[in-house]
């Protein structure tokens, strides 16, 4: 049999690129295949989860969760995330560890709010977790669910608390998130951020009634925490890589900004994720934010207590500036 650096020399193989290329897994399954593994996991554990809960609820005869039930959840938590840090080979067995950990968060959060009876109790366990989770465990899917569930207790709390006045506390997500983004930290925390960007305009869908901004008293904080997060950007744009300020910038800031302090501040808040993705080349971000970007013109468009040619020519005129604007990108395009 020949040997392998033998007959790299034979026929002048590179000997370390074939080493590499025998070295490397051949043996990954097709997509589809990953998926199912993917999905086996999660249906797995989520099996497991309520026969757990049916065996407390039908045997122990527990109806509702509270201190057990947080003693439960935080043993599949720590149970999940320590299977998960021994970075175990294969898809099926990441995914049950994720699914473990991320439901025995839940458990305990709930557990917590029941005992407690407060909402806020649960959001601050949860948001507990979620940076136990980040620091400890380090797996972006997982520390993506933890601080979902933190952010969404933490905005049901807000909505209780401040009702639709809730928003512009809300905004105070945007810079932090937008800070995480363009000054990452050694710690991956980038499925965070993504949570702290979004948590506006996903809220802003339930909370903010769709109307201008000068038919409401609420909601000025927030366009003002948006506005400043969009002159930021512009100022940071060098430093994210990005081209300096040039003209065709400033007429999106300003474009921007108009359309900010017109429309209600969800739709700010999918402005800038557009801009964002602009500056870092972000293509889910953009395809995001214009997702978002339709689903407030719908509900602007249709619910806006405004008779129809008042609404065709606002709609319009923004429709005019945004074909303005990339009439000037597709000038500086060709001219570059």
């Amino acid at each position: 049999m020949m040997a392998l650096d033998e007959l790299c020399r034979a026929f002048g193989i590179d000997p370390e690129a074939a080493h590499r290329a025998l070295a490397a897994k051949t043996d990954a399954a097709p997509w589809y295949a990953e998926a199912l593994l993917g999905a086996g996991g999660w249906f797995s554990a989520i099996a497991i989860i309520v026969f757990v809960l049916a065996f407390c609820g039908l045997v122990l005869g527990i109806d509702e969760p509270g201190i057990g039930a947080a003693v439960a959840g935080l043993a599949l938590f720590a149970f999940g995330g320590a299977w998960r840090r021994r970075q175990v080979e294969g898809l099926f067995v990441r995914h049950f560890a994720i699914a473990i950990a991320a439901a025995g968060a839940a458990l305990v959060a709930a557990g917590i709010g029941v005992e407690t009876e407060s909402l806020w109790a649960a959001a601050a366990v949860a948001a507990a977790i979620a940076a136990a989770g980040t620091v400890a465990i380090r797996d972006p899917l997982l520390q993506f669910l933890l601080v979902a569930l933190a952010l969404v207790l933490a905005i049901l709390g807000l909505e209780l608390d401040a009702g639709r006045g809730a928003i512009d506390v809300i905004a105070l997500a945007a810079p932090v998130g937008l800070w995480l983004y363009l000054h990452p930290p050694a710690l991956n925390v980038r499925p965070a951020a993504t949570l702290l960007l979004l948590a506006l305009p996903l809220a802003a869908t339930v909370l903010e009634p769709p109307a201008l901004s000068w038919t409401t008293e609420r909601g000025w904080f927030a366009r003002a925490v948006l506005l400043l997060c969009f002159a930021a950007l512009i100022v940071l744009r060098p430093r994210a890589g990005a081209a300096p300020v040039s003209a065709t910038t400033i007429v999106a800031a300003v474009l921007a900004a108009l359309v900010a302090l017109l429309l209600p501040a969800g739709a700010a808040g999918a402005l800038l994720l557009m801009m964002l993705a602009y500056t870092l080349g972000h293509r889910p971000f953009a395809a995001i934010g214009a997702a978002l970007a339709v689903w407030f013109i719908w509900q602007f468009y249709y619910e806006l207590d405004l008779d129809l040619l008042a609404k065709s020519i606002l709609l319009a005129a923004v429709g005019a500036g945004c074909l303005a604007l990339y009439a000037l990108l597709a000038r500086r395009g060709a001219t570059a």
